[in-house]
């Protein structure tokens, strides 16, 4: 006769253990994403997207550099001697 009570209040608390700890897993996965999201329009979140550019143009103004080219109508120095102060060999 105690089996049956026991077992069922350690049934319920099992099933209620199992359901708040996904209510709050899914929760905590909402927040989340919506942290995410926003921090994707915040300083930071541009940070992160644009480390993927920074890498990229990095790469395409040290060439130019090396290569005395023109990046989009700006002039890249050869040697760093300054912003606007590029010089022409």
């Amino acid at each position: 006769m105690v089996a049956g009570p026991v077992a069922a209040v350690v049934v319920v608390f099992l099933f209620v253990s199992v359901v708040v700890f996904f209510l709050v897993f899914v929760v905590f996965v909402f927040v989340f994403v919506v942290l995410a999201l926003v921090a994707g329009l915040t300083t930071a979140g541009w940070l992160v997207v644009g480390a993927g550019w920074a890498e990229v143009s990095g790469e395409t103004a040290m060439a130019a550099a090396m290569s005395r080219y023109r990046v989009v109508g700006i002039v890249v120095p050869p040697k760093c001697v300054g912003v606007g102060q590029a010089r022409r060999p």
